[in-house]
């Protein structure tokens, strides 16, 4: 059944005053401790379990000071449902709630601010801020002629007023939490159950009161924001130009130009339409097994308020920080099996998958499927008649994208058993290749070991400006080497993949900017062709990087790097997950996105070379469609170890310290189109500075 279909009965919730206290769970287990992967437990057991111990905000305001602000009915019940579920759901409840009167401006930046030095916080403990109330978003000037929309959002506490005073720009909330992030670890989930933007406080439509409020047209100017202030990145989350912190996971109740509801239920109790909907999927035992994208995934329309979940780590596991492995899709059991991946991950018509009994490649294999239609988040299989009920997928490379050669024979013979290694996309020889190739179609490599040492890589493709790397201590199971050439083999699809002459006229293009601070300090960002860059590989300098659409139609687009000493997949921007409705485009006709600069919280990337380096290469590779697309299940973490009694240091490559990411996209309704993708690949050349 569709959620948004489901009948609304909100939870009976005692009254409680605001306070701050610990509430610890009772259990008949001693261990509380949360594993890696979520496990299941007895049919029998209700009980849902996130984790030992979580460190929580709560802000709820029904009753605001200023009488130019209409109060609501709803905010506080949602914060005691929530203070509910976190005693129900984790062992150690450590919980500060700021109710009306006591949710001031300073009251909720000060809590924020106080997770930064609360030294019973450990690093990656869950730290979880929710926030019922009001909302709204102030418009530039119509004499700046700024074009797009680029609003600045703000979330209104008890004391807002309309001289420009105890107001919360989201900026500004950014700032505290990246503050926190750099203390604590990126282990923050925000949900937000208000509105981003609408006029006036009732919706007309549907019916409910909304969570927001109409900002004045010139409030910009009693608030003393200039014109800057809406062209940086930080102006707002909504807008291509803007960007939201990668260093948390933002739950939000609708996107920036629909408005969050609440509504009475059957037993008289009023509830935020988003907030009850999401926590009654979280007291689903199936939660527990659940990312962040499908826990927004579970919700539904909703009244047409289309929640978004937006995050780099919005694969995660709830409120932990294991990420859920992506390169097996679950195959649902039904009528028709389904695999949970579709025209948004860029699954089309005819791809096809290896089919495993279980999510690694050491289970049972039980031969091949065919995508017949391709939908958006979904597609429906061929499959073999003895497909077990429950499978998992892994797609199949149709050609070699890489050559492995002096691979030991006695593994080469080994390997042979796995009947599926050939569609991985890496050939391995035991004969040795004693020149280097001038095959750009292949990645090709000589494999270095010694008995009771290291094995090495030594690269031998044309051009490339890496000798060797290292992989890992020698000997290698067999079922680690099948593991290996399929990460070797997924890395080099992704990176070649839609490659062709490059577009002297393309429809987006990137641009380099060093900066520092959050601005450009050179003149202006270096537009990148196919010839690359060349970069400084230090600690010291930093860069940023500017996409534009040049054309006249809308554009999504995904941005990664692939760093080729350690064959690492980073995700640089993806656009968020949103339950249902129609997209806003990462970038509209002749807009511009600015990543890792624009304001003074929106933090660079570092290049990083091994000691044995002074030079390498890296590539940016971006995606882009006019369609909504999300590939983020394409990143990969380091496949190579790095050894410091050789010389090496820790392979970095690029780094982030506190990122920022994309503005709010929204899934786009299935159908069963063809998806067109391009893409763009830039050499990144690393050259260490001289002493």
């Amino acid at each position: 059944m569709d959620p948004s279909m489901r009948s609304f009965h909100p939870f009976a919730i005692a009254d409680r005053s605001s306070a701050t206290y610990v509430c610890e769970k009772q259990s008949s287990t001693a261990d509380n401790s949360s594993s890696v992967v979520p496990q299941s437990t007895d049919d029998n057991d209700d009980e849902i379990y996130f984790g030992p111990k979580v460190f929580a905000l709560l802000i709820g305001i029904d009753e605001y000071q200023s009488t130019g602000v209409s109060n609501l009915s709803g905010c506080v019940n949602d914060c005691k449902d929530v203070e509910a579920w976190l005693k129900e759901s984790f062992g150690s409840a450590h919980i500060n709630m700021l109710l009306n009167k006591a949710a001031t401006a300073q009251a909720v930046t000060n809590a924020i601010r106080a997770f930064a030095s609360d030294r019973s916080i450990d690093r990656d403990d869950l730290i979880f801020i929710y926030y019922a109330g009001h909302g709204g978003q102030i418009p530039p000037l119509e004499e700046w002629n700024l074009g797009s929309k680029r609003d600045i959002q703000i979330r209104i506490p008890y004391d807002f007023d309309w001289q420009g005073q105890n107001h919360i720009l989201d900026r500004d909330l950014s700032r505290l939490i990246s503050n926190v992030a750099e203390a604590k670890g990126e282990n923050i989930v925000v949900i937000l159950d208000s509105c981003h933007s609408a006029s006036g406080t009732r919706d007309k439509e549907v019916g409910g009161t909304v969570r927001c409020i109409d900002v004045p047209a010139n409030y910009a100017t009693t608030v003393s924001l200039s014109k800057a202030d809406f062209m940086s990145s930080e102006a707002s989350a909504t807008r291509a130009a803007s960007a939201t912190p990668m260093n948390h996971t933002l739950l939000a109740a609708c996107r920036e130009d629909l408005k969050a509801r609440e509504t009475r239920g059957g037993d008289g109790e009023t509830r935020g339409v988003f907030t009850f909907n999401l926590f009654r999927q979280l007291r689903d035992r199936a939660s527990r097994s659940w990312t962040y994208e499908e826990a927004i995934l579970s919700l539904g329309t909703m009244s047409q308020q289309y929640p978004h979940c937006d995050g780099i780590n919005k694969d995660r596991y709830l409120f932990r920080v294991e990420r859920k492995d992506r390169i097996f899709n679950l195959i649902e059991h039904g009528t028709a099996r389904q695999l949970k991946a579709g025209l948004c991950h860029d699954v089309q018509k005819k791809d096809q998958f290896l089919l495993f009994s279980g999510p690694n490649l050491s289970s049972s294999y039980f031969g091949e499927a065919e995508v017949d239609v391709s939908y958006n988040l979904a597609s429906d299989l061929t499959v073999p008649p003895d497909l077990p009920p429950r499978a998992f997928a892994v797609k199949a490379i149709q050609h070699p994208v890489a050559r492995v050669s002096s691979f030991p024979f006695q593994i080469q013979e080994s390997l042979k058993r796995f009947s599926w290694l050939p569609r991985l996309g890496v050939d391995i020889t035991s004969k040795p290749v004693h020149v280097r190739v001038a095959d750009e179609d292949l990645a090709s490599f000589e494999l270095v070991h010694q008995t009771g040492s290291w094995v090495k890589l030594k690269y031998l493709t044309a051009g490339h400006r890496l000798a060797e790397t290292l992989l890992r201590p020698w000997p290698i199971k067999v079922i680690e080497w099948a593991n290996i050439l399929q990460h070797i083999g997924h890395f080099f699809h992704h990176l070649n993949r839609l490659e062709r002459n490059w577009d002297p006229d393309p429809a987006v293009e990137i641009a380099i900017a060093k900066v520092r601070n959050g601005r450009v300090i050179d003149d202006r960002p270096l537009r990148l062709g196919p010839d690359g860059v060349e970069i400084l590989a230090d600690d010291s300098t930093e860069y940023g990087f500017e996409v534009t659409n040049r054309s006249d139609h809308p554009k999504f687009f995904s941005l990664f790097y692939f760093d080729m000493s350690k064959f690492s997949i980073t995700a640089m921007y993806n656009p968020p997950t949103v339950a249902e409705g129609e997209a806003s485009p990462c970038l509209e006709a002749h807009e511009s996105k600015t990543i890792g600069y624009g304001s003074d919280v929106d933090e660079a990337f570092n290049f990083d070379l091994v000691k044995a380096q002074t030079n390498d290469l890296g590539y940016l590779k971006l995606f882009y469609s006019d369609r909504y697309l999300d590939l983020l299940h394409i990143r990969r973490d380091a496949l190579f170890l790095s050894r410091e009694d050789e010389g090496y240091s820790s392979l970095r490559g690029i780094k982030r310290s506190r990122l920022r990411y994309s503005s709010p996209q929204y899934y786009m309704p299935a159908d069963s189109s063809t998806r067109r993708l391009a893409a763009l690949k830039i050499p990144i050349v690393q050259i260490r500075p001289l002493d």
